[in-house]
């Protein structure tokens, strides 16, 4: 979780920050293979995949000067879950 001072990510530095945090994550997992887009809890929701099954997800938070950014390995998809609930 990153707060930001008010206005001071634009889209272009959220890009950088999304990528900069999958290729640390997968990084041991095979590298980054893809990237998608997902709605959760009525939020758009940016998705890694790294090769070895791992994924990322990020979601921003703007009314809130907030980015979510978090990891997520498994069948049951908690990673998900998380950002899904965040900001309730």
């Amino acid at each position: 979780v990153a707060h930001l001072r008010s206005g001071s990510l634009d889209a272009a530095g959220y890009r950088a920050w999304r990528d900069s945090f999958d290729r640390g994550v997968c990084e041991r997992a095979g590298g980054v293979s893809g990237h998608a887009e997902l709605s959760l809890g009525g939020r758009s929701v940016e998705v890694g995949i790294c090769a070895a099954g791992v994924r990322t997800y990020h979601v921003l938070l703007p009314d809130r000067s907030l980015v979510v950014s978090v990891q997520s390995l498994g069948e049951r998809r908690l990673g998900e879950a998380l950002v899904a609930a965040v900001g309730r």
